[in-house]
């Protein structure tokens, strides 16, 4: 016949193999019901992946590769746009243009053709202080060479932008920057300007 004391010690040792098997039994069925790796990051997925179209386009262009501006570009001589310097920022040269005792900034940017063009126009419409999604107009300028460049006038409340693009292999991007409203006479001048340039490649 068992002692109180034997007793007493199975019943507490029963009780504590049931218990852990209760513990385990939850822990076990709780581990089945969650994804293991919820809190992992998919391989697959990349660090734009969840970003709108026109942030991942904005990343996308802060990663452009400057290319020397000589590999694609010729201005004749004599040309009225003084080289600033080359390889700033996103720009592959900046120049200053005087017009009517005013300087103005025009940069020269190379970038792969597989940005779409109007995410990059949505950028630059955002920073004229236009809707990224304003339908704007656009001519197309026919150079002294016969290449053809597509012109736009982005005039916005902050800024105003005269961009034009040569499409190629690449896009080729002549932007000018204005902090105030532009009229028709230097708008002229600038497509003139353009007008003279070669696109080598």
């Amino acid at each position: 016949m068992l002692s109180i004391k034997s007793l007493s010690t199975t019943l507490i040792t029963a009780t504590l193999i049931f218990s852990g098997f209760s513990v385990y039994s939850v822990a076990a069925q709780t581990q089945s019901i969650a994804n293991p790796n919820w809190w992992k990051k998919p391989s697959g997925v990349t660090p734009l992946a969840n970003k709108s179209p026109k942030t991942m386009s904005a990343a996308q262009i802060k990663q452009v590769k400057q290319e020397p501006v000589s590999n694609f570009l010729q201005l004749p001589q004599h040309f009225p746009w003084q080289i600033i310097g080359e390889s700033i920022g996103i720009a592959s040269a900046k120049y200053q243009w005087n017009f009517a005792q005013k300087a103005y900034e025009i940069s020269v940017i190379r970038m792969n053709n597989k940005v779409p063009l109007t995410a990059v126009l949505s950028i630059w419409q955002d920073k004229a202080g236009l809707s990224p999604t304003a339908t704007v107009s656009s001519e197309t300028i026919t150079t002294n060479h016969q290449q053809k460049l597509i012109f736009y006038t982005l005039a916005g409340a902050k800024k105003t932008i005269l961009l034009a693009v040569h499409q190629g292999h690449k896009y080729t991007f002549f932007r000018l920057l204005s902090e105030q409203k532009v009229n028709e006479k230097m708008i002229k001048q600038f497509k003139n300007d353009l007008k003279k340039i070669v696109i080598v490649r």
